[in-house]
């Protein structure tokens, strides 16, 4: 069963009122991991995102999804546990995403993808899916696995 992590980008989509063909694909893959295909994973930081957020609809909605479906809210001390165990330096990584363009939330992504051997599924194909080579590369200069990122 594939293991993966979902951007808020993707949740954003399948939970708007908007209808398009984005709308679509992530509701597909709602439905998927639902149906017990995925194993969701979702970070503690992603939970702290979503819980700023005003409009309540779309906050309670994507709360609930998580905490029910997820198979684990991965904390930070998970991830740091992990990190150190095979010596990452995850400040380190993060700034050196940070000079490929990369926001510091989806270096998280990546970073936690890697650490669990995840396969993140986004609709950002600007910092995301189109820098995957060089998200490869870098995560392989700090001793870590690459990953698969891709839309639903």
């Amino acid at each position: 069963m594939p293991k993966i992590i979902i951007d808020l980008d993707v949740m954003l989509a399948a939970y708007s009122r908007k209808f398009d063909d984005k709308k679509t694909r992530a509701m597909d893959l709602i439905r998927e991991v639902k149906s017990g295909k995925h194993e969701l994973y979702t970070p503690f930081t992603l939970m702290d995102i979503i819980n700023v957020w005003r409009i309540d609809y779309l906050r309670n909605k994507i709360k609930k999804f998580f905490a029910i479906y997820s198979v684990e809210i991965v904390s930070a001390e998970r991830i740091n546990t992990l990190a150190n165990r095979i010596g990452v330096d995850l400040g380190g990584l993060k700034e050196s995403f940070m000079e490929l363009g990369i926001k510091e939330e989806d270096s998280f992504l990546i970073m936690i993808a890697s650490l669990l051997n995840l396969e993140l599924k986004t609709f950002n194909k600007k910092h995301l899916i189109n820098k995957q080579a060089e998200i490869n590369r870098t995560l392989k200069e700090s001793n870590m696995g690459g990953i698969s990122i891709s839309e639903p």
